[in-house]
């Protein structure tokens, strides 16, 4: 029978050193710190199952399980807009077996304090994981494509280097507002309507109010409001596209959110909100564009392909809500 409690600060590298895997690994080694970072900011509170994480001092929830045949750890970052991403590890074949009462324990505990969900990622060929993931009570919400789009040399003194919209479709004559601060509201409003019959992850919509979205959505790297675009049509909202700066050189950008409201679909507008964040992030010395889409959204696969975006990787994302004292299923 494993042991499964919160883990105490004088363990906690320890549980650590599961979470990051074998420590002559690179991959470890980098896994490591990145946690060591959630964990080690300003203070640790004494019971060791929350940490204040950097300057943001967002809580972690951090517990394992001990038994004859080894140990297994799982910690859950509390990030901005009450979403919980987890992390999860084992030093042995044997804990596995208990890493679904765990994860349930661990989840259970973090939702109580405040989540509107806790989000494991994981990759394609992790089929075990995902099974002791859905065991625990947690639900597949998407397979997310990364994809990424070169902007280097895409600007001249004529042109944006991007393939303009087509002459007569509606989606050239639009007009650009940047974010201001005081218009979260209103961007909370606009991104409510285009969830309606959304295909990108239409799972999560209800889940949390729309302004934890919009806090998520700015701390997703480096909050830029000059990239940050809310264009109309004729005076009437269209939707929004919002891109974040990513990397520490500020050369690379992730497009964090974009959406089009129902009764403008299929005119044009999605392609051309793409092409002007792409040219204005151009415009602004990023080289590099980064998305996610889901898998399931042929649409915007099409659009993102007919722009050149590339494959660069895939995960399964899989989410417990919280309800019902957590929303886990383990028995």
């Amino acid at each position: 029978m494993a042991r499964i409690e919160p883990v105490s600060p004088q363990f906690i590298r320890q549980a650590l050193a599961i979470l990051a895997g074998p420590a002559d690994l690179p991959a470890a080694r980098a896994k490591a710190r990145r946690l060591e970072g959630y964990l080690f900011g300003p203070s640790i509170v004494p019971d060791g199952s929350t940490a204040q994480c950097g300057s943001a001092a967002q809580p972690c929830t951090l517990w394992w399980a001990q038994q004859a045949g080894g140990a297994a750890a799982v910690l859950i970052v509390h990030t901005v807009g009450r979403v919980g991403l987890v992390f999860h590890g084992c030093d042995g074949r044997e804990a596995m077996h208990c890493l679904p009462e765990l994860l349930a324990e661990a989840t259970t505990a973090a939702n109580a304090r405040g989540l509107a969900f806790s989000q494991i990622m994981l990759e394609p060929h992790e089929q075990a994981v995902s099974a002791l993931a859905v065991q625990a009570g947690y639900e597949r919400l998407a397979e997310l494509v990364y994809l990424c789009r070169r902007l280097d040399g895409e600007l001249d003194a004529r042109s944006d280097g991007v393939e303009a919209p087509p002459p007569g479709r509606a989606g050239s004559a639009l007009s650009w507002e940047q974010f201001q601060s005081g218009q979260e509201e209103r961007l909370a409003q606009i991104i409510d309507q285009t969830y309606v019959d959304s295909l990108d992850c239409p799972g999560l919509r209800g889940l949390r109010p729309t302004s934890d979205v919009v806090a998520s959505h700015k701390a997703c790297g480096v909050f830029d409001p000059q990239q940050w675009w809310l264009p109309s049509f004729k005076g009437q909202s269209v939707g929004c596209a919002l891109v974040n700066r990513t990397g520490v050189d500020g050369r690379s950008a992730e497009l964090v959110y974009i959406g089009v409201k129902p009764e403008f679909r299929q005119r044009g507008f999605g392609r051309a909100m793409l092409i002007h964040v792409m040219s204005q992030a151009a415009l602004k010395s990023v080289r590099t564009l980064y998305l996610a889409v889901d898998a399931a959204n042929g649409p915007a696969w099409q659009l993102y392909n007919s722009q050149g975006f590339a494959e660069m990787d895939r995960r399964l994302v899989f989410i417990c809500r919280a309800r019902d004292g957590g929303g886990t299923a383990f028995a």
